[in-house]
C-alpha cells in the first residue's frame, strides 16, 4: 500500500526551497563572521581568541557545516510532509523539552530559543505571508492550518545542526549561534518574502485568514491609557459637521450624505428617516478629520489612519456603540499605533519600521475585508500587542547579553 504524499503542488515548493537553501546558509555563514569580526574591537583579550578559532573554524569547516544544516532543514521538512499527510499531527516540541545535561546545554538550549525569537519577530510579516499561499497550495483557502514547512524553529534547529558539527567546544558553538541569529534571521526575512512572490508570479492566489476572528465575547476587554485616548464627547461638541446647518444637510438622490467620502462599490445607505444615523456617521467622519489635524500624529500614521476611514463608517453600521466607547477597540488600535509611532520618531529607527510594517499588514487587513466587526478590530489590538510584547522580548534578551558580557568581562 502506497503511502499518502503531501500535494504535489507543496512538493514542488518544498524541492525549490530546498535547492535555494545552501546559497540561503552560505549568506548566513558570511554575515556571522562579519558579525564576529565586528564585535571582535570590543572583546577582552580571552573573548578574542576565542572568536578568532571560531572564524578560522568557519572557514576552514564551512563544507561540514553546511551538509549538516542541510541534512536537519531536510530530515526535518520530511518529516513535517509526512505527519501533514498521514492526518496526524504532531505538536512540534519547544527547544526546552530536549534533556538538559549540564550549565552549557541549558545554554544552548537559551540560544536557540532566542534564535527562533529573532527569526518570528524580523520577518513575522513575511512568515505571515507565506503561510497564506503554502495553504493555497495545499487548497486550505481559510488558512485553518501553517502548512509552511519552512517555520522559524525549523531554521533555528539546522542552525543548531550545523553549530553542533563544528569541532570546537560547546562554548565556541554557542557562540556561533548567537552570531548567526541575527543574519539568519534577516536572510529569511528576504528569502519567504521572494519565495511570496515566485509563487505569486506562478498564478497562485493566495488565501485569507479568515479563521483569526473569534466570535464576539472570547477575548476580554483590555483598557490602556495612552496619551492619544480620544475624548469623544469633547470632539463631538467641537466638530463643525454638527453644526445646525449639516444637522440639516439634504441627502443626494442615492442616499448619501454631500461629500461624504465613499468606498467603491459600497452605500452606506442611509435614508431620509435615518437623521440621527446621519449625523452620527457624520460624526465617525469628524473624528477622522480630528486626528488628522492632530500635530502630534506622525505623517506616516496619519496614511494607515486615514484606511480605516471608511471601513470604520461601515463598522458603524453594525456597532453603534464604537461613538459612546473611548474603549472601543477601533480606538485603542488607532491610538496604540499613533502612540508607539510617537514615542520611536526616528524615521531610520529599525525598530519603527517593524512597527509600521505591522501596521501596514494589519490595516490592509482591516481595509480589506468587506463585513466590518467590533471582533475584527479586537484582533487588529491583539495583533499589535503580541507585536509589542516581542519587542519587549527582544529588547530583554538584548539587556541580558550585555549584562552576561559585563559578567564575563569582570570575571
Amino acid at each position: 500500500m502506497n503511502k499518502p504524499q503531501a500535494p504535489l503542488t507543496l512538493l514542488s515548493f518544498v524541492e525549490d526551497e530546498m535547492l535555494r537553501a545552501p546559497l540561503l546558509f552560505d549568506a548566513v555563514l558570511n554575515g556571522a563572521a562579519h558579525a564576529i569580526r565586528q564585535a571582535m574591537p570590543r572583546m577582552h583579550p580571552g573573548e578574542r581568541a576565542t572568536h578568532s578559532d571560531l572564524v578560522l573554524a568557519m572557514q576552514a569547516q564551512n563544507q561540514r557545516v553546511s551538509e549538516s544544516f542541510m541534512r536537519s532543514l531536510r530530515q526535518q521538512v520530511e518529516d513535517e510532509l509526512a505527519r501533514r499527510a498521514t492526518a496526524a499531527p504532531t505538536k512540534i516540541k519547544a527547544p526546552g523539552g530536549m534533556a538538559l545535561v549540564d550549565e552549557a546545554e541549558v545554554a544552548m538550549d537559551a540560544e536557540l530559543s532566542r534564535t527562533i525569537e529573532t527569526i518570528k519577530s524580523t520577518a513575522e510579516y513575511e512568515l505571515r505571508e507565506l503561510q497564506t499561499f503554502a495553504a493555497a497550495l495545499v487548497g486550505d483557502m481559510d488558512v485553518a492550518l501553517d502548512y509552511n514547512p519552512f517555520r522559524a524553529e525549523t531554521y533555528a534547529r539546522a542552525l543548531w545542526a550545523s553549530a553542533a558539527s563544528l569541532p570546537l567546544s560547546r562554548i565556541h558553538q554557542i557562540s556561533f549561534l548567537r552570531h548567526a541569529s541575527t543574519p539568519l534571521a534577516e536572510v529569511l526575512s528576504k528569502a519567504y518574502a521572494a519565495s511570496c512572490s515566485r509563487l505569486e508570479s506562478q498564478g497562485v492566489e493566495p488565501a485569507s485568514y479568515r479563521t483569526v476572528i473569534f466570535p464576539s465575547g472570547s477575548r476580554r476587554t483590555r483598557s490602556t491609557e495612552t496619551t492619544f485616548s480620544p475624548d469623544l464627547q469633547r470632539m463631538r461638541d467641537s466638530m463643525p459637521l454638527l453644526s445646525d446647518t449639516s444637522r440639516h444637510a439634504p441627502l443626494t438622490a442615492h442616499g448619501s450624505l454631500p461629500g461624504a467620502t465613499r468606498d467603491a462599490g459600497h452605500d452606506f445607505g442611509f435614508n431620509a428617516s435615518g437623521s440621527t444615523e446621519r449625523q452620527s456617521l457624520e460624526q465617525v467622519g469628524g473624528l477622522f478629520d480630528a486626528i488628522a489635524a492632530d500635530k502630534r500624529v506622525p505623517v506616516d500614521v496619519l496614511g494607515l489612519i486615514a484606511r480605516l476611514r471608511n471601513p470604520a463608517m461601515r463598522l458603524f453600521r453594525i456597532d453603534t456603540q464604537i461613538l459612546e466607547q473611548g474603549v472601543h477597540p477601533l480606538w485603542q488600535f488607532i491610538n496604540r499605533l499613533a502612540y508607539e509611532a510617537e514615542m520611536a520618531p526616528d524615521a531610520g529607527d529599525p525598530e519603527r519600521q517593524r512597527l509600521l510594517k505591522v501596521a501596514s499588514a494589519t490595516v490592509e487587513q482591516l481595509a480589506s475585508e468587506p463585513a466590518q466587526t467590533t471582533a475584527l478590530y479586537d484582533w487588529a489590538v491583539e495583533r499589535l500587542d503580541v507585536f509589542l510584547q516581542q519587542r519587549l522580548s527582544r529588547r530583554c534578551s538584548a539587556v541580558a547579553s550585555h549584562i552576561g558580557a559585563l559578567q564575563k568581562l569582570e570575571d
